[in-house]
């Protein structure tokens, strides 16, 4: 294990929650040297049951999209078991407190509707990060503070932990 795979995991040891972006689940799927490790110890934990992760329905369209392309039954299967039936993983709808989260955070940080998307969704249920490689969710970090309401509900922004900070 090397000094950036030891600061992730020390970076993250102290989440219960955190959101995956799309690119994060693509390097874990596809095996990508370095980052794929990185990932694969979030997926270890949720299957141990220290950790859930939460990805938006979004970044199960978009991981779909390929294979559909693609043709490919048997990577339309390993999306659907990562997304659908992996231990501690839980794919989010987009439920009408989802649509609202996003909606404000649309509003404040401006960012790209899939990525409010899966902001709003880590939001909602509760995750303390969100991981990927997206520098658009860097402006998660300057969003600090911010509190997100869906009717009395009050919900926190996710940081941004960015995954090639750990290279």
């Amino acid at each position: 294990m090397d000094a950036g795979h030891r600061r992730f995991l020390a970076a993250t040891a102290g989440f219960r929650t955190v959101a995956l972006d799309t690119n994060a689940c693509i390097y874990y799927l596809r095996g990508e040297p370095r980052l794929a490790d990185l990932v694969a110890a979030l997926v270890e934990r949720a299957a141990a049951g220290s950790l859930s992760i939460v990805l938006s329905a979004v970044v199960q369209l978009e991981l779909l999209v390929r294979p559909y392309q693609m043709g490919d039954p048997v990577l339309i299967r390993r999306v659907l078991q990562f997304t659908e039936r992996h231990a501690g993983i839980l794919t989010s709808p987009i439920t009408r407190d989802v649509v609202l989260v996003t909606a404000q955070i649309r509003a404040v940080l401006r960012l790209k509707a899939p990525d409010a998307l899966i902001a709003g969704s880590a939001s909602v249920c509760g995750a303390e990060a969100v991981i990927g490689n997206d520098a658009d969710f860097e402006r998660l970090n300057q969003g600090t503070g911010i509190r997100l309401m869906t009717g009395a509900r009050r919900h926190a922004l996710p940081a941004f932990v960015r995954l090639d900070e750990f290279l």
